[in-house]
């Protein structure tokens, strides 16, 4: 990563305002991640609450839809079913949690309902999406959940629907304690986190004295305590979030085997003895099937002996030996039979949850907790970078005020540092689930296989923004870079907001296209405020700084995306990143406003002159056979890899393993890291050694290696390796791709500028065809046989570069020519 100024400087005005300013800094980013935490935490409980109820309803409802099912098989039309009020009154008994209960037609007409006034249409919607994907059994319309359940008449025709609602404020009313506790934990968490930072800003004041003080203490004190702050938010939140699980769990517990209860009683009063059960796995097994915590359920005998212990796995232990209680862990309910004296007690269930499943749940949490603090610390690197810069301004504002000095640089380059970081943070935040989006909106199109579908949006949005991209340097050159960037800010809200309301591919497809345009007007944007505004000795160091912004956004984007994801769904998380990306929007207009204007108007800044990128110049570009073959054998290949790799395969091939949504995310932040923290250390040696070829090349072997080990080793581990080879190949070959271009004379007699939006076309191009290639080998030949052969291309197109193209300036391209001159 760039390193950050190591001297904050100390500004004139009044130290105690600076040491407010400070302050209140730090304490807003220790808000937002511990708010942001605080968000995950009650998501997980909502989502834990809302999916052990619907275990509940599914447990019920799929059994009296057989009830109901039985008894019209035999011809009598649905709407004729006997006794239909006081069934749908015992059923919404068996269910307090449950609103309305209602049977309705195939057509989601309704026949009769119990309970709450129903809203027809949100009802008949609900019931038709269904039907017509049976699996999907719940939808939420209008802020209550619809859980329906099909009936069956004759010839297996569907006949119509028992429909149960459960309101979203009976979610919500269940986990008043638990939030109550845990919000008032979060406001104590973050009283104590303020009053620690304000005390280590007064102990070791940044503002004392005239030459401010080394950055690390700095850095330091924030980060010490926001781990310590989110560390003891966590402890707690999250022996909260066990207890609420298992709660939640057990109220699931008791109401299956209430069912199974009331079943097996009937069977016994017809004369049925406990000891002749048979044919128990079905039934048990439907049950575990609705709940992932249940470990086993048993049948025991009067005097404890347990005499069938189903398994979740189907299996059946006959004359088991009996397994100690748990507390916590296990439900049990007795089984009797009527008496002349009364109810006589013939055995009992036992119903055990699997301690493995629910620690699984607290190590989600752990490790979202983990991902925070990560998160937190890039903030608190990037609220540095632009509090430097900010106080520097300031500073040297009071120099001319007072002394009427020249206008001097400082350091306003870095400024494209957090407007790059805001908008890739927007930006990255449902990259960790567009082709899973795009599969739950899947149709057929145009004969092409599903996974080519499913590449559709990344391509789209790929597209557009190469096409945006090089439409907005020339908008740079004429009307300044702030145009392409605000213009590219309000592309990009509106296209996020499309995502959101977008409810079919086609229309899909078009919102992340509309998402890649903005994307590639703003890009184009802040790269261009470097180009005009750095001057020729800061011009590397901002083009470095905006790089490690757009990294920390990435990384932080991805992740914070994957984690609301899971616990918020999809759609929110478009409609959130709508209202993100204003903030780079809101930035510029705050802090960059005085740099606006054409290249001609800028004072001070001497602009490069200006080149047409016309065809005859783009092709004189490509007749040079190692800019050529930079391009084919190294940045299209890798963004081949890259796109096709992270943001298609990843999302795709984790989903169907059963990988949650947080865990992609957190493996997605291992590709950023290694560029961010590796490829500044590799990067000196990239800026020592003459033969940049050789990193390039070595680049495309790691990253190539990676993919082609999927086909052999297809665990977790070698995924998240085969991420890290392609971060590892990224750091090498990244800086020496653009020192190498800068370096052929081509490129020179073209222009910096010129070239470099060439090569970015070049990489957007690989982007774009990145899914389009692995979603069509997917459906050819298999997911991991696919990344093999993008791997084995990626290889290939690495050794023709090393063969073919040859480092400027040195014997290896003199060669050839001297030969010819012969």
């Amino acid at each position: 990563m760039t390193a950050v100024p190591s001297v904050l400087p100390a500004a004139p005005a009044p130290r105690s305002r600076g040491l407010l300013r400070l302050f209140l800094a730090f304490f807003a980013v220790l808000t937002v991640v511990l708010v942001l935490n605080g968000g995950l935490t009650l998501g997980a409980m909502r989502k834990v609450q809302f999916e052990s109820t619907s275990a509940a309803v599914r447990v019920v409802g799929h059994d009296w839809a057989q009830r109901i099912q039985g008894a019209i098989r035999f011809g009598k039309p649905i709407a004729q079913f006997y006794g239909l009020n006081e069934t749908l009154a015992e059923i919404a008994r068996d269910l307090p949690a449950v609103s309305t209960v209602a049977l309705t037609d195939a057509a989601g007409h309704v026949i009769g309902s119990h309970g709450d006034a129903l809203r027809t249409g949100d009802l008949a919607a609900a019931v038709k999406r269904t039907l017509a994907a049976p699996g999907m059994l719940a939808h939420e319309v209008g802020g209550r959940h619809y859980l329906s359940f099909p009936i069956k008449g004759r010839d297996d025709a569907v006949a119509g629907a028992l429909v149960m609602v459960v309101d979203g404020a009976t979610i919500t009313g269940a986990l008043e304690p638990h939030v109550e506790s845990n919000l008032a934990l979060l406001a104590m968490v973050a009283l104590g986190g303020s009053v620690l930072l304000l005390g280590g800003l007064l102990l070791i004041n940044p503002m004392r004295g005239e030459a401010g003080m080394s950055g690390w203490r700095l850095y330091a004190l924030p980060i010490a305590v926001m781990v310590l702050a989110q560390g003891v938010y966590s402890w707690e939140s999250i022996a909260t979030f066990r207890t609420q699980y298992v709660d939640a769990v057990q109220d699931t517990a008791r109401i299956a085997l209430s069912r199974l209860e009331r079943d097996l009683e009937r069977l016994f009063a017809k004369g049925v003895q406990i000891e002749r059960l048979v044919g128990i796995e079905a039934p048990f097994g439907r049950i575990m099937g609705e709940a992932a915590e249940i470990g086993f359920i048993e049948v025991r005998a009067a005097d404890g002996r347990v005499l069938a212990r189903v398994h979740r796995d189907g299996s059946v232990e006959r004359d088991a030996v009996p397994l100690p209680e748990g507390d916590r862990l296990d439900t049990v309910a007795g089984l009797d039979v009527p008496a002349a004296g009364g109810p006589l007690r013939v055995g009992s269930l036992r119903l055990h949850l699997e301690e493995g499943a629910i620690a699984a749940g607290a190590r989600q949490r752990l490790l979202d907790s983990g991902t925070l603090v990560l998160i937190s610390a890039l903030f608190v690197v990037e609220l540095f970078v632009l509090l430097a810069v900010l106080l520097r301004q300031q500073r040297a504002r009071g120099q001319q005020a007072v002394e009427g000095a020249a206008p001097v640089d400082y350091g306003r380059h870095v400024l494209g540092r957090p407007s790059a970081f805001l908008l890739l943070f927007a930006w990255a935040l449902p990259l960790s689930f567009i082709p899973l989006r795009m599969r739950e909106l899947y149709v057929p199109i145009a004969g092409l296989s599903e996974h080519v579908v499913l590449a559709l949006p990344l391509s789209a949005e790929m597209l557009c923004a190469l096409v945006t991209a090089l439409f907005a340097g020339a908008l740079t050159d004429r009307r300044g870079w702030h145009l392409p960037f605000l213009a590219g800010v309000v592309v990009t809200v509106v296209g996020a907001l499309l995502s959101t309301l977008a409810n079919g591919p086609w229309s899909f497809v078009g919102a992340r296209a509309v998402v890649g345009a903005g994307y590639g007007l703003a890009w184009m944007g802040i790269q261009g405020f470097i180009f005009l505004w750095a001057t020729p000795q800061t011009r590397a160091r901002g083009l470095a700084h905006l790089v490690a912004g757009i990294f920390a956004g990435h990384i932080c984007g991805s992740a914070v995306g994957a984690m609301l994801a899971q616990q918020l769904g999809y759609v929110a998380v478009f409609g959130l990143g709508a209202a993100l990306s204003v903030l780079p929007a809101v930035f510029v207009l705050s802090f960059m406003w005085p740099y606006f204007g054409k290249p001609a108007e800028l004072p001070g800044v001497a602009a490069e002159p200006s080149r047409n990128l016309d065809l005859a110049s783009v092709w004189r570009l490509l007749r040079d056979r190692n800019f050529t073959w930079l391009q084919l054998g190294s940045v299209v290949p890798f963004s081949v890899a890259q796109v096709g790799l992270l943001y298609f395969t990843l999302p795709l091939f984790l989903a169907d393993q059963g990988v949650s949504q947080s865990t992609i995310g957190r493996i997605m932040m291992i590709y950023g890291l290694s560029v961010i923290y590796l490829g500044p250390m590799l990067g000196r040696f990239v800026d020592d050694t003459h033969n940049k070829k050789t990193f390039i090349v070595l680049g495309g072997l790691i990253g190539s290696l990676g993919m082609i080990y999927l086909f052999f080793d297809k665990s977790l581990f070698a995924i998240t390796l085969s991420v890290f080879a392609l971060g590892l190949g990224s750091a090498f070959a990244g800086a020496a791709q653009s020192a190498f271009a800068l370096n052929l004379d081509a490129v020179k007699e073209m222009g910096m500028g010129k070239a470099m939006g060439v090569q970015r076309a070049a990489d957007k191009l690989g982007q774009m065809i990145g899914p389009l290639l692995i979603g069509a080998l997917f459906a050819s030949v298999g997911a991991a046989s696919g990344l093999a052969i993008t791997g084995t291309l990626y290889l290939a197109a690495t050794l023709l570069f090393l063969l073919i193209a040859r480092t400027p300036g040195t014997a290896e391209e003199l060669q050839p020519a001297e030969a010819a001159a012969r």
